[in-house]
């Protein structure tokens, strides 16, 4: 699982996992499997190598981003602390072709146990689809799918095998830091829920990126 914790504009991650398989019990789903690599040619716009040059749709909506440490994702946000709403665009490629991606905040760790997410995937030649899912426990088929947040506005989209998911969220008064977790993972099984990773994982202390305002932990 890849998790960080925003602190105004900061953040912490950590990360683990295994297996590429349906999730089942004791298992996190949200799990690293994917670093990618590109030249600059073959690099989509929405992956560009730093989120300050990617082209977004309303970019100046998002007074900040990241360059997440692993998955080749991105986080582009901006906090309201009037209103407590999180607005987010959160970009990466899935694990392959047909593949999900999803962001998510857990309000008390840095777990997937206890996270609000928002999953996005293309199945074959269809358009986007973007589901929620509340996780309550490491059975993800045991979980809800409505969020203990209020969100709207939630959309996702595909292209050059890259999926962005845009959303936002209604978050407690005086909110002043969430977890974020992101993941993503190889497909979606018959039953409708997501698979998990691959065998070989990225597992470490992710890179500082020389903002002060980021702070990170690490584990696995």
């Amino acid at each position: 699982m890849l998790a960080k914790e925003v602190v105004g504009n900061g953040v912490c991650d950590s990360i683990d996992g295994e297996g590429d398989r349906p999730v089942d019990g004791g298992r996190d789903w949200f799990a690293v499997i994917l670093g990618v690599l590109a030249t600059a040619l073959l690099v989509s716009p929405a992956l560009s190598l730093t989120c300050t040059l990617q082209k977004l749709k309303n970019k100046n909506d998002y007074p900040n981003c990241t360059d997440l440490p692993h998955l080749g994702a991105f986080l582009h946000w901006n906090f309201n602390a009037s209103n407590s709403s999180l607005s987010m665009t959160f970009i990466a490629p899935p694990a392959k072709t047909g593949g999900w991606v999803a962001w998510a905040i857990n309000p008390n760790s840095t777990r997937m146990a206890g996270s609000h997410a928002l999953l996005a995937y293309k199945p074959n030649s269809s358009a986007v689809t973007i589901q929620t899912y509340d996780i309550k426990s490491y059975n993800i088929s045991l979980s809800g799918m409505n969020l203990s947040y209020p969100v709207w506005d939630l959309k996702a989209e595909e292209s050059s095998g890259i999926i962005t998911i845009y959303g936002k969220w209604k978050l407690p008064a005086k909110t002043e830091k969430v977890n974020q977790v992101w993941q993503v993972g190889p497909g979606i099984i018959p039953s409708g829920y997501p698979m998990i990773h691959g065998p070989r994982q990225e597992c470490g202390e992710p890179q500082g990126h020389g903002d002060p305002k980021l702070g990170y932990g690490s584990g696995c």
